[in-house]
């Protein structure tokens, strides 16, 4: 007697066989990736207008002469980098003298 291996299908809401799984993994890996346009609403931080395009965003920052630079926060709070005293290095330290 052999055993039936199931898993449960999110797109169906039932069970399915392994073979079905593994023909849909199958399936989904040959499939193409997509990048799409939309994207959840976001307020542009220059005119305070809502966005749901990725291209319509973009294109307002282009006309407006901005710059898209990502997004960098790691979820800390931004510290001022400590200045360190010019004593640590005697070259900057006879450059500060001079000038």
């Amino acid at each position: 007697m052999s055993r039936t291996v199931y898993f449960w299908d999110k797109d169906t809401q039932s069970m399915i066989t392994d073979a079905q799984h593994a023909a849909k993994q199958d399936a989904k890996r040959q499939s193409h990736y997509v990048i799409q346009d939309s994207m959840d609403p976001i307020k542009h931080p220059a005119t305070g207008q809502m966005f749901d395009s990725k291209s319509a965003f973009r294109a307002e920052n282009k006309a407006r002469g901005l710059v898209e630079v990502g997004n960098d926060w790691n979820g800390k709070p931004w510290k001022e980098p400590e200045l360190k005293s010019p004593d640590f290095n005697p070259m900057l330290s006879e450059y500060l003298d001079k000038h």
